[in-house]
């Protein structure tokens, strides 16, 4: 195809193939080059990077464009790591529920949880949900070691229907609140006691600083789809509960 064009603008008037076109704005054999992106000169995105976002990926490195959401970058990039899940806060609750969390995506699970209690003297307890979030009572069996204010440890065996996060009883200052995380292992399988490993930092009543580590098992060989948290008495003055997905690799 042609175009008229005035040739260096004097007047002369030429004709000019559509080809010379790519030529002029940087576009040879069907392509924009990407050298003559502007990107310095476009507007910045204002907001943090979220999965839909999308960016421009040359496919094998064989000339093939395509689209590709940001999520895709965290499978890509994070390799071995945490996959944030679910994050729950309550406040003046009787408990927290997280529901539907634990799949076989992951075998293991790792858990962040900040608590403070409505009165002194606070313990906080936890039990699975199975696959259709209703709680499992079942006996579980725990071993423990804690300390709070002393300058020697003693160890504790629990084997009842709930697991221990603390157990000398914590203080209900909102400046020390009971902070811990914890490990699940394996909770999707039915033919695997699913396991728990817990770590507690804890301040009792009178403000001294302590600790609390433990491990154990549901012993059942059940699904588990959840967690429920909630306080032997009364109510938690807040909590926040978080959970991720350690990748497999």
């Amino acid at each position: 195809d042609l175009f008229l064009t005035d040739d260096g603008a004097g007047g002369t008037l030429r004709k000019t193939a559509a080809s010379r076109l790519k030529t002029y704005v940087g576009a040879g054999a069907g392509a924009f080059d990407i050298g003559n992106l502007d990107i310095d000169g476009g507007t910045d995105i204002g907001a943090d990077i979220v999965d839909a976002d999308l960016f421009i990926i040359d496919d094998g490195a064989g000339g093939t464009n395509r689209k590709t959401a940001a999520s895709r970058l965290k499978t890509y990039i994070g390799g071995a790591g945490l996959v944030h899940i679910a994050t729950s806060t309550a406040s003046s609750a009787s408990s927290v529920h997280l529901n539907s969390v634990f799949s076989s995506t992951y075998d293991q699970y790792f858990i962040t949880y900040a608590i403070t209690f409505s009165s002194d003297a606070g313990k906080a307890r936890a039990r699975y949900q199975n696959t259709s979030d209703s709680e499992i009572t079942d006996t579980y069996l725990q071993s423990s070691v804690r300390d709070s204010g002393s300058s020697s440890a003693s160890g504790n065996y629990n084997n009842t229907n709930y697991f221990i996060l603390n157990d000398d009883g914590q203080s209900n200052f909102s400046n020390i609140p009971l902070h811990g995380h914890m490990y699940i292992s394996n909770p999707s399988s039915s033919s695997i006691q699913t396991q728990f490993r817990n770590f507690a930092s804890t301040a009792d009543a009178g403000r001294n600083s302590g600790y609390e580590i433990s491990g154990g098992r549901l012993q059942e060989n059940t699904a588990v789809g959840g967690l429920k948290i909630y306080p032997d008495g009364g109510t938690f003055g807040s909590a926040t509960i978080r959970v991720y997905g350690i990748v497999n690799s």
